[in-house]
């Protein structure tokens, strides 16, 4: 008899440890799901101001200092786009970008919306953003051939433009009949 309560006992042990075991390993184990972010899009060439943006075009020509470079320059400003001068649009070069278009045009919003101590952010040609805080602005007439360049900006383009990384946007202000260079250093 103790020998039958003893593998009842066994049995019933048995058993229960078969059956925890069993349903141990029958339970479906949880999975988690794997955790997707969505990638930031990668901006390039793009100047953001405010709560709007503006796409550089791809045209880099050198220095503005002869007529085969203003040129071609010109060109593509005239059909709409933004042409970049002296550098390609580098945020860590440690050179100076200068960027041209239109107003009226496609420079058109930004031309209100820009104030000495504004920021913008620049998206590269790599991809690399960086903060600049427009700086000054320096004014020159619109028909430099007659009037000529005003000497501050004469000076910045000829002695400054490899020397410290800052953005130029140039456009004009028709109603004043004046070109503006706004100068954007690194905040």
């Amino acid at each position: 008899m103790i020998a039958s309560i003893t593998s009842v006992l066994v049995s019933m042990l048995l058993a229960s440890s078969t059956q925890s075991i069993t349903q141990s390993h029958l339970q479906p184990t949880k999975i988690s799901e794997p955790v997707v972010q969505a990638m930031k899009e990668r901006k390039v060439r793009v100047v953001e101001f405010g709560d709007q943006s503006f796409e550089v075009g791809d045209l880099v020509v050198g220095a503005l200092l002869n007529e085969s470079v203003t040129v071609p320059l010109q060109r593509f400003i005239n059909a709409g786009g933004i042409g970049q001068a002296w550098n390609a649009l580098d945020v860590n070069d440690g050179k100076v970008t200068h960027l041209s278009g239109h107003n009226p045009g496609v420079f058109s919003n930004f031309a209100a919306w820009v104030q000495v101590g504004k920021t913008i952010t620049v998206h590269d040609v790599n991809g690399v953003s960086r903060t600049y805080r427009i700086n000054r602005v320096m004014e020159t007439p619109m028909n430099h051939f007659a009037n000529g360049v005003s000497a501050d900006v004469t000076d910045y383009m000829f002695n400054h433009m490899y020397d410290h990384e800052a953005i130029l946007i140039q456009f004009c202000r028709p109603e004043r009949y004046v070109m503006q260079v706004w100068e954007a250093v690194p905040v």
